[in-house]
C-alpha cells in the first residue's frame, strides 16, 4: 500500500513480478529441486520472470497455439508469447503451452502444461519490447519459442496441470 500511494507504476511491476511471475507458482507447485534451483538463484542476482500465457489470438486457452512436443527425455516448446511481463529482464520464464491430448472416457481432453523456461536456452528470443502508456517501469515483450528443448523436470505441478497453475495465481 505505501509503495501504492507513491507510484501506481511501480506497485504493477512488484505485483507483476509477485503474482504472475514465477515465485508465486514456485512456491505454490514447485517441486523442492525446483524451488531450490530456482528461488535460491533469485539471491545470486537472476532475475524470475513472468508467466507467458498470452498467445496471438488470446489469453484463452482453447486457442492457445504454443505447444510442447514430447522429445526424449523433455518437450520441444514451439510458438510466440505476447505482453510478456517484464520480458525483456527476465531470465526465467513460467511458459503455458499445449501439450498433446490425452482420451480419458472414450472422449478426447486436450492439455495444458506449464513449463519453467531459462531465457538463455536455445531457441529464445525476445522480439521485442512492448510499451504500454503509463507502464513504464514494466518491460513487457513478446517472446518467440523455436525447438526449445525443455527437460521433464521442469513441469510445474504435472503435465496437463498448467491451466490450475494459470489460474491459482
Amino acid at each position: 500500500m505505501l509503495v501504492g500511494s507513491y507510484c501506481g507504476n511501480l506497485t504493477a511491476l512488484l505485483s507483476a513480478h509477485q503474482s504472475i511471475g514465477v515465485p508465486q507458482p514456485l512456491l505454490l507447485f514447485g517441486t523442492e529441486e525446483q524451488k531450490q534451483k530456482y528461488l535460491a538463484a533469485r539471491g545470486a542476482g537472476r532475475n524470475l520472470g513472468l508467466r507467458a500465457h498470452r498467445d496471438r489470438s488470446s489469453s484463452d486457452p482453447a486457442r492457445m497455439e504454443t505447444h510442447a512436443e514430447p522429445s526424449g527425455d523433455g518437450f520441444l516448446l514451439n510458438g510466440r508469447k505476447m505482453w510478456c511481463t517484464n520480458g525483456t529482464r527476465a531470465g526465467v520464464i513460467v511458459v503455458m503451452a499445449k501439450t498433446p491430448p490425452k482420451v480419458i472416457k472414450g472422449r478426447r481432453k486436450d492439455q495444458i502444461t506449464a513449463f519453467i523456461v531459462e531465457t538463455d536456452w536455445p531457441g529464445v528470443k525476445v522480439v521485442q519490447r512492448c510499451h504500454f502508456m503509463g507502464l513504464r517501469a514494466l518491460y513487457n515483450a513478446v517472446i518467440d519459442f523455436h525447438d526449445v528443448h525443455v527437460p521433464r523436470e521442469n513441469i510445474l505441478l504435472a503435465e496437463g496441470k498448467g491451466l490450475r497453475v494459470a489460474l491459482s495465481t
